[in-house]
């Protein structure tokens, strides 16, 4: 439990310094306009359903048995499972950035989206490929160094590029160019971090090793489900808006730009879930496969009492205040309909608090029912988006969002009170 509490400490730290990316946000929509911001997050939402795909749940699946190879002293398996997520995750990554290029080249028009693509596409496989040796340190419930790349170093870095490219002849591109250079800052931290506790030579030998396909997929698998379909709810209702709403005019697009700074404020909530989750799944999997059944509902009911008492202040602060940092831009925050902002607020509420059970049930094999169910969740949210988007506009794609946060995180309840009434 000690273990647990201390890495709770440690990653919530770590996420409050990630609020700098909130400071980005706020500053790029300002300096560079809502318009270019606009631009940013279209991008940078369909690059981030990329990572996920490429990242196959392996950086989430590398969290559950490190520690206990580790604790055996294991180093075939141990370094064997790295060197499989590794070789996987790097392969996807690269055939999607060149599924993406030869998408820009010969289907999309606008030249600023298609340029914004460019610049990040070099970029991205290398980001993965050391982002995910920096996920195996949390494997061995080692969450400091995480915490010093991922929450401040690369969110610092942003702001402090985005600064720089604002006042560069390159400003036109700012943004997009302070995304690269922080993910390839992050990417080289990633890689210093990784050799504090692991050993390249031995990385290197293992990569010649059979892969173990039921280690590699056991987790990870479950976990692709679980956060591509995370990205896919929190990016669908920008896709309705685009497509219904339109981005070809400035007002449209200052929508969107407005829209998509709502959506990063609601998301804070989730740095909780985050910082828990980092933790919660490499403790709680080394209980699990010690046969430890008290220790592990122990630290399931540790972990639900804090992560709930820290969201409740948490939504409040962000109900009250939310739209007073969306009115510093003026008579463009207006154009978003305030009761989209609740919706959205309230669904990562919900999805915050869930996801420890998520965890949980990924843990103890019993995921299988909430993978394919979210599945037709978002079926559903698709159809209701093409109906309430045209008629409500904005506040409309926000409730269809909240709509499958909420279903999703209300069956992980069910599922896990299942579990235990078993």
């Amino acid at each position: 439990m000690k273990e647990l509490a201390r890495g709770i400490r440690i990653n919530i730290l770590g996420n409050f310094l990630r609020f700098s990316r909130a400071g980005f946000l706020l500053f790029a929509a300002w300096a560079f306009g809502v318009e270019a911001f606009g631009i940013y997050t279209v991008v940078w939402a369909a690059t981030e359903v990329l990572i996920r795909f490429g990242y196959l749940g392996l950086d989430q699946g590398l969290l559950f048995e490190l520690a206990h190879f580790k604790k055996q002293e294991n180093d075939a398996k141990l370094y064997g499972k790295i060197a499989a997520s590794l070789k996987v995750c790097l392969t996807l990554a690269l055939l999607e950035m060149a599924g993406l290029f030869f998408y820009c080249r010969y289907f999309v028009d606008g030249p600023q989206i298609r340029r914004a693509f460019y610049i990040l596409i070099p970029v991205v496989p290398c980001y993965m490929a050391a982002t995910l040796l920096l996920q195996a340190t949390q494997g061995l419930k080692e969450m400091k160094y995480a915490a010093l790349v991922r929450s401040g170093a690369e969110p610092a870095a942003l702001m402090l590029f985005a600064v720089i490219f604002w006042v560069s002849p390159v400003r036109e591109v700012g943004i997009i160019l302070a995304q690269a250079a922080s993910l390839a800052v992050a990417g080289l931290l990633s890689l210093w971090a990784f050799r504090r506790f692991f050993s390249l030579s031995k990385l290197f030998r293992a990569f010649k090793t059979k892969i173990d396909v039921r280690s590699l997929i056991f987790y990870s698998i479950p976990m692709q489900g679980i956060e591509l379909l995370d990205t896919l709810f929190y990016r669908l209702d920008i896709f309705f808006i685009s497509w219904f709403l339109g981005t070809g005019s400035p007002e449209q697009r200052q929508l969107l730009g407005i829209y998509g700074l709502a959506k990063q404020i609601a998301r804070v909530i989730t740095q909780t879930k985050t910082a828990f989750g980092q933790i919660f799944v490499p403790v709680t999997s080394e209980s699990f496969l010690g046969e430890e059944e008290k220790t592990l509902k122990k630290q399931l009911r540790y972990a639900l009492e804090k992560i709930v008492l820290l969201n409740v202040p948490f939504v409040l602060i962000l109900g009250f205040f939310g739209l007073d940092i969306l009115g510093w831009y003026g008579k463009d925050a207006s154009i978003l309909p305030r009761a989209a902002y609740f919706w959205l607020l309230a669904g990562q509420f919900c999805f915050s608090n869930a996801y420890l059970l998520m965890l949980f049930l990924v843990t103890v094999g019993e995921w299988r029912w909430l993978v394919p169910a979210g599945a037709g969740i978002l079926l559903a949210a698709f159809a209701g988006g093409f109906w309430v988007t045209p008629v409500w506009g904005a506040t409309g794609a926000a409730a269809v969002t909240f709509f499958t946060y909420f279903c999703w995180s209300s069956l992980a309840v069910l599922q896990t009170r299942r579990h235990f009434d078993e």
